[in-house]
């Protein structure tokens, strides 16, 4: 039987739950959105040139939504800053792995799979 309403919930390395048991906070499927920022005309057009990309800019709009997530936390008083780590999964492994590297006064650790 698949999806039984009796069945237990698992605890996996990668579960919440795991870490909440550890004392962390858990920010569970934060949005950490990456934009483009195009000025159009009154026609659509974008003026001088082609339109950005959203990877323009990738970093610092990551490495700003993560910080400001991580703020707020810290400023409701239940995250202690000393010990924040992130983590994902496919495309969420490789923001992962870009807020490591260029945010490592933020996180303490990082855990990335299936990259």
């Amino acid at each position: 039987m698949r999806r039984s309403p009796h069945q237990f919930t698992s605890i996996g390395s990668t579960s919440p739950t795991l870490w909440l048991t550890r004392g962390y906070a858990v920010l569970d499927g934060p949005t950490l959105p990456i934009v483009a920022d195009v000025k159009e005309d009154a026609d659509g057009a974008t003026a001088g040139g082609p339109a950005p990309e959203p990877n323009d800019t990738f970093v610092e709009q990551l490495t700003d939504s993560a910080r400001a997530a991580v703020n707020e936390a810290v400023k409701r008083g239940v995250v202690d800053p000393t010990r924040v780590s992130v983590g994902g999964h496919s495309y969420g492994a490789f923001m992962t792995a870009n807020l490591v590297a260029h945010a490592p006064d933020l996180f303490a650790a990082g855990g990335a799979w299936g990259v």
